[in-house]
């Protein structure tokens, strides 16, 4: 008992020393610091951050709050069978991603969905895209069928024209095509029928079917063939409408060579007995003569004319039953000869065709002037040339025709005027006179006038003489005349136009038409110099 009560007094003794010992050793060194306190705050302040992070997270996973972009343009050409599943944003890392779109297989009876973001609690939450159910039976009518244009037809084969297909809830076109012919077979077209306030496609197909051996209406309107020109020795043989599997079918036209003293008789259908017969084509033999005219001569478009030469006029020829144009030519001139054109002329019923040859003429002999009137002049256009004179071309009477001259560059002298030449009419005749220079005498010298006389006044009884009349008149010759063209004009006169001396000036006056008058002739005024002036010699009929 003694021994208990020895060991608890002196284990009390130790701890109160061990305590008052501490204090004293605190008491001692009081700026030490407690390390480990300031790890247990910051380990503190880390874990009141983490929470904090922890809280923003679970925030942000909630969801986008600013809405997603407009979405991306993307352009696909339509897929038939597909669906078009169009590209969305999707919100991934606290940010906008585009996800582009791809093809869905279509599903019958079910529609796509896109995808969608909706506003839910100031956040953005994502609706999936997804098939969803849709009665996608139409309820409206299809539109109207477009117009196709096939191909050339093709032999042996039937045009499917295209039609309206039910896709993905809406209408889509399906384009029409070609397909193989069966026999006793025809193709039924596809179509849309109304039942119970929907509309149901009933799919096109080959049917059975027996055609008729023969038409029992005309066949249509044969086709415009575009051919190639003209292939010498060769027929064209025009298509035709053949019946073929209870069809009209067109076969197109070709060329044939031609056959000897044959020509080509064309296809054609005739009713007979209530029916329509094909009547074949083939070659038949050919009349040696027409018995009709032949056609207009075709308007040939020759090169300019040719000196030394004569054009030899094409003309329509009879050869293997039809008419054949041979072209025109150009024949070199032959001395004393002219060419007699090829010509049809009708004998006893039937065309006969007169060649053309080269044969004996003697021309008459020209006139040494013209009866009628020379054409118009030529228009010459010719810039000034300092220094000289434009004299005008003009007609010449040559070999009993009109020849025209060219003008030609005269150098200018001195006081001398240029007149152009001309031709006139007199006695039924046309003349020509002879242009050429004529003198121009130089303006009068102003001289100052010579001081009055200082004459006694006359007697009253006596009057002076009156002063000798003014001449008046240019002094200068008048411009050439203009160029006037007119076309002939029957029973009537042209009377060419002219200058007028009017208030110090040369005025022109046009031409006009004067009727014809028996046994009388019309010729034209003219300017004559005399002296010093210009006179103009009226016209008249004489």
């Amino acid at each position: 008992m003694r021994s208990r009560l020895f060991q608890l007094l002196l284990t009390t003794g130790l701890g109160a020393a061990t305590l008052a010992g501490a204090v004293q050793t605190a008491d001692a060194q009081p700026d030490v610091r407690d390390h480990r306190k300031d790890k247990r705050d910051d380990r503190r302040d880390d874990r009141r951050d983490d929470r904090r992070d922890r809280r923003d997270d679970r925030r942000d996973d909630r969801g986008p709050r600013e809405a997603p972009p407009s979405a991306k343009e993307e352009r696909q050409a339509a897929r038939r069978g597909y669906t078009w599943a169009s590209g969305e944003w999707d919100w991934k890392g606290n940010k906008w991603e585009w996800t582009p779109g791809h093809w869905e297989r279509e599903r019958r009876g079910k529609r796509w969905r896109a995808t969608r973001w909706e506003l839910n609690n100031g956040v953005y939450v994502r609706v999936n895209s997804d098939w969803e159910d849709f009665d996608d039976r139409p309820r409206q009518a299809p539109p109207a069928p477009r117009e196709e244009r096939p191909d050339r037809p093709r032999r042996g084969h039937v045009w499917v024209t295209g039609h309206w297909d039910w896709q993905n809830g809406a209408y889509a076109w399906v384009d029409g095509k070609w397909e193989r012919e069966r026999t006793n077979n025809r193709w039924r077209e596809a179509r849309w029928e109304q039942k119970d306030g929907y509309y149901v496609r009933v799919d096109g197909g080959w049917e059975a079917y027996t055609p008729p051996a023969y038409p029992t209406a005309a066949p249509p309107a044969p086709r415009e063939e575009r051919r190639d020109p003209a292939r010498r020795g060769y027929v064209w043989v025009a298509g035709y409408w053949d019946w073929n599997n209870g069809n009209w079918d067109w076969t197109a036209g070709r060329w044939e060579r031609e056959k000897a003293n044959s020509r080509w008789r064309d296809y054609r259908w005739e009713q007979r007995d209530g029916r329509w017969s094909r009547i074949d084509g083939g070659w038949d033999a050919a009349p040696a003569y027409p018995t009709a005219a032949p056609p207009a001569a075709r308007n040939e478009q020759r090169d300019p004319s040719r000196p030394g030469y004569v054009w030899i006029g094409g003309f329509w020829d009879w050869k293997n039953g039809n008419w054949d144009w041979s072209a025109g030519r150009w024949e070199r001139e032959r001395s004393g000869r002219r060419w007699r054109d090829y010509r049809w002329e009708q004998r006893d019923g039937r065309w006969s065709r007169v060649d053309g040859d080269w044969e004996t003429y003697t021309p008459p002999a020209p006139s040494p002037y013209p009866s009628a009137a020379p054409p118009s002049p030529r228009e010459e256009r010719q810039a000034a040339r300092a220094g000289y004179v434009w004299a005008r071309g003009r007609y010449e009477w040559k070999n009993g025709n009109y020849e025209w001259i060219a003008g030609h560059w005269e150098r200018e002298k001195a006081n001398a005027q240029w007149t152009d030449g001309r031709w006139e009419q007199r006695n039924n005749r046309w003349e020509w006179i002879e242009g050429g220079w004529s003198n121009n005498p130089p303006p009068p010298v102003n001289n100052p006038p010579p001081p009055p006389r200082q004459d006694p006044p006359p007697p009253v009884n006596n009057p002076p003489p009156p002063p000798p009349p003014a001449v008046n008149g240019p002094s200068q010759a008048p411009p050439p005349p203009r160029d006037e063209r007119f076309d002939p004009r029957p029973n009537y006169v042209f009377q060419r136009g002219q200058y007028e001396w009017k208030n110090g000036a040369y005025e022109w006056v046009p031409g006009h038409w004067e009727r014809a008058r028996a046994n009388v002739t019309w010729y034209d005024g003219r300017w004559e110099q005399r002296g010093t002036v210009w006179v103009f010699v009226q016209g008249g009929w004489r």
